[in-house]
């Protein structure tokens, strides 16, 4: 196989800028700016197949001075049969990827891109990522901290309209059980903040809160009205935002554990 793409490579008179390759060549290392890619994975099982597949193999092939294409990621939008390509898997594969310097390959279907109520707020993950690596954002430590195939980040554009890596954890049956609604706990600025989406609709989403203790933003930096409720805070729930709490975590996560979809 190596000697096999030599043959060609040095055949081209005008050398390729990018050369891709489907598996692991040891020798051709050197020729390849994408390679090692793994087939499609459904949302449902795409991290666990991240953590099972691209990442357990860059451990590897990262001793050859090769790397891995943490693709494909197959675009689709939610149906009765997937809950679709949300935006916090997104930012797991392309978080992954950064961490071990790697890149993502998106088939970008343009039915599903169409269809899809959260594609904006997904391509949007991907822009953020892409800027990262545009301007050799992270640090030696931060991608460290991104090879940890457990711990899930945010990259955040903050107050200032820059960049801020955040790591994350999602606070699981929302609602008493609903699918619907998608919601990942932080701390930052010692406070506890909460980024959620709905998955492929618009609804709302009231808490049993003192509006006082709650700021909702779209960007951060410009909070948005809210409304009220017989005294709780009704949260409209759609494309991403983020409210910060002056609460500590474990009283929000309760507040969305028994949070009333309407």
């Amino acid at each position: 196989v190596s000697k096999a793409e030599m043959e060609v490579y040095d055949a081209i008179e005008d050398k390729p800028v990018f050369s891709e390759g489907a598996l692991k060549s040891h020798f051709g290392w050197h020729i390849l700016t994408r390679g090692n890619a793994f087939d499609i994975f459904p949302p449902e099982v795409i991290k666990e197949a991240t953590r099972k597949h691209p990442i357990a193999e860059m451990k590897l092939v990262s001793n050859d001075f090769t790397s891995v294409d943490f693709g494909w990621i197959g675009y689709v939008s939610p149906s009765e049969k997937t809950i679709g390509m949300q935006p916090d898997m997104l930012e797991y594969v392309t978080s992954r990827a950064a961490g071990w310097n790697s890149i993502i390959s998106l088939i970008g279907n343009l039915d599903q891109l169409k269809s899809h109520a959260r594609t904006d707020d997904n391509l949007e993950v991907i822009r953020r990522w892409e800027e990262a690596r545009a301007i050799n954002f992270l640090t030696s430590e931060q991608k460290k901290n991104l090879r940890d195939e457990y711990q899930e980040h945010i990259l955040l554009i903050n107050e200032e309209a820059n960049l801020e890596l955040v790591p994350y954890k999602q606070i699981k049956n929302i609602a008493n059980g609903s699918k619907e609604i998608r919601a990942f706990i932080f701390n930052r600025n010692n406070k506890t903040w909460v980024v959620y989406w709905h998955t492929s609709s618009k609804k709302t989403m009231e808490l049993v809160v003192d509006p006082k203790k709650i700021s909702l933003f779209e960007t951060l930096g410009k909070t948005i009205p809210v409304e009220t409720k017989n005294g709780n805070v009704v949260f409209p729930v759609d494309k991403r935002r983020y409210i910060q709490f002056n609460l500590p975590p474990k009283k929000v996560i309760k507040l969305f554990l028994e949070a009333k979809i309407g």
